[in-house]
């Protein structure tokens, strides 16, 4: 019954197939650009309250698990020694690529 109830609030809250039709880009799909910019900037200024507590939980020479990486603006930033970046889409590569261990497809299904 939950279930059926859920089901039918997600099916109202849809968006409406007349403006999916009309809009100019997927609303459904992630722009790798706007995450790459996201990323550039941490990078070029580092900070933030998640940015502060990672970065004091991080030893020195200490390693970082990044799952769902995308383009790594959680992780890049913190400089570990060893930066191992988890995601399914090989659309969000982490850059740059010499500094990380990319797992890409991790799962049973996963033929990569």
């Amino acid at each position: 019954m939950k279930a059926e109830r859920w089901r039918a609030d997600l099916e109202s809250w849809a968006i409406p197939e007349t403006i999916l039709a009309s809009a100019p880009a997927n609303p459904w799909t992630h722009q790798v650009e706007r995450f790459r910019r996201r990323t550039e900037a941490l990078l070029a200024a580092p900070g933030g309250p998640t940015y502060e507590r990672a970065r004091e939980a991080l030893p020195p020479g200490g390693s970082v698990l990044d799952v769902g990486a995308g383009t790594g603006a959680a992780s890049l930033p913190l400089h570990p020694a060893e930066l191992i970046a988890v995601d399914e889409s090989a659309a969000m590569p982490v850059p740059p690529r010499s500094l990380v261990t990319m797992w890409w497809d991790t799962s049973p299904q996963g033929g990569k």
